[in-house]
């Protein structure tokens, strides 16, 4: 049980994050819905390269929230041109908070 009340901060994530994001990737993949949602195998390659193109593309945003130097949940969107009309649109890719961190100001 988290034992601290303090509120986490929030920050862009940067390549330097990128373990801790692929950890949490993992979690998600394995704790929410998606573990039987998706099919095939998880693909830590993959994280690698979205956290990657969301942390250094115009187009994209990762932004982390951080607590006592660990990251505790992430948030993942992506700007695009909407299919149907071109409008800018954004997207959530991810969004995650470590269970044992939710309820304390994330």
């Amino acid at each position: 049980m988290l034992t601290t009340a303090a509120a986490p901060t929030m920050r862009e994530a940067t390549v330097d994050d990128i373990p801790e994001l692929v950890a949490m990737g993992h979690r998600f993949r394995t704790d929410a819905v998606y573990a039987t949602r998706l099919s095939g195998t998880w693909s830590e390659t993959h994280m690698v390269e979205l956290a990657g193109r969301l942390i250094t593309s115009d187009t994209g945003l990762l932004l982390v929230a951080e607590r006592d130097n660990h990251l505790v949940g992430m948030i993942g969107v992506l700007l695009f041109p909407h299919h149907l009309s071109g409008a800018l649109t954004a997207a959530e890719l991810v969004f995650w908070v470590n269970p044992e961190h939710r309820g304390h100001g994330v």
